[in-house]
């Protein structure tokens, strides 16, 4: 379910800085086992995930890029949509059922948002000639995401794609998602929370990063240092942490993010540790699952790999 929601978001931000539901545990190591790109592929990135023993990615092959399914961690490559030539391929989404939402980007410009449930892509209606690109699903296989002009443009608008009515889409309009819970529910990047009969309501002061497991978490401030603050679900902040900035959050309350000191972070039982050696790159995807591991990417060389922090 969580998916490629924040990271363009903190690294604009980094510009202006120098479980089972248990707790992580205090004043440990936290030590990476790669996901490792399947046999002829390279380069392998992680975009979302459904838990530790679910994720998905992307990864690199001659010239383009492939989608990627981990379970357990053995990879398994995702077949190109049906009717589509040359390009690459995008997951950004799963939920605990291994329903996948994505999109398709042709080598001849288009690009074609879709789900994948049983073997089977479902392309997904755009707004006009719109690109639009999906970024969470629900368990229900209810994806949001975002639709714009161009890459680039800048004008972003946040759709829905509910699973029972095929081939629509509902405009929520100009913001970006930042999760979608099981009633329909979606978090805007405005700090407005939509929910899925229309009606909504505004956070109390602050950004929204993530919405999982029915808990939002953002940040507050203009500039370093940034606050962490996370919001029930009547808008009403009820935990503040200082010095970061936040990319996920699991069950337990557990928070992995940006430190103001431009280091990866995890926010628990009142401390804070910073996890290197090898530190996650922050490039699609940096979140905690509810069993407490951290799954991002990292680099070795010039090569990106995929991979599970754990704290021991």
């Amino acid at each position: 379910m969580p998916g490629m929601k924040l990271i363009a978001v903190v690294v604009m931000a980094l510009g202006l800085i120098a479980a089972p539901r248990t707790a992580v545990a205090a004043g440990c190591a936290w030590t990476v086992t790669e996901l490792p790109a399947p046999a002829g592929y390279s380069h392998a990135s992680t975009t979302a995930h459904a838990g530790a023993g679910l994720v998905v990615g992307t990864v690199w092959k001659t010239d383009h890029r492939e989608g990627v399914v981990w379970r357990d961690g053995v990879p398994r490559v995702l077949p190109t949509p049906p009717g589509k030539g040359a390009g690459s391929n995008y997951p950004a989404a799963v939920n605990a059922s291994g329903v996948i939402a994505g999109r398709w980007a042709g080598n001849d410009g288009s690009h074609t948002a879709w789900r994948y449930a049983d073997g089977v892509y479902q392309f997904l209606p755009g707004r006009g000639s719109w690109v639009s690109v999906p970024t969470d699903i629900n368990r229900a296989g209810d994806v949001a995401g975002f639709s714009r002009l161009f890459f680039g443009g800048a004008q972003v608008n946040t759709l829905r794609w509910p699973v029972d009515a095929p081939g629509g889409y509902v405009d929520l309009g100009e913001a970006s998602p930042r999760g979608i819970d099981d009633a329909g529910r979606v978090v805007l990047s405005t700090g407005r929370v939509v929910n899925a009969d229309g009606t909504s309501w505004q956070l109390q002061g602050g950004l929204p990063s993530a919405y999982e497991d029915g808990r939002i978490v953002g940040y507050q401030g203009a500039a370093s240092p940034y606050t962490i603050v996370e919001w029930d679900l009547t808008g009403r902040i009820v935990r503040r942490v200082p010095d970061g900035i936040p990319t996920g959050m699991n069950a337990a309350g557990a928070i992995v993010g940006v430190h103001t000191a431009g280091t990866v972070a995890v926010w628990h039982n009142g401390g804070v540790e910073h996890v290197t050696s090898p530190a996650p790159a922050r490039s699609h995807v940096l979140d905690i699952t509810d069993d407490n591991a951290i799954v991002s990417d990292y680099r070795v060389s010039s090569a990106t790999r995929s991979g599970l922090w754990r704290c021991v």
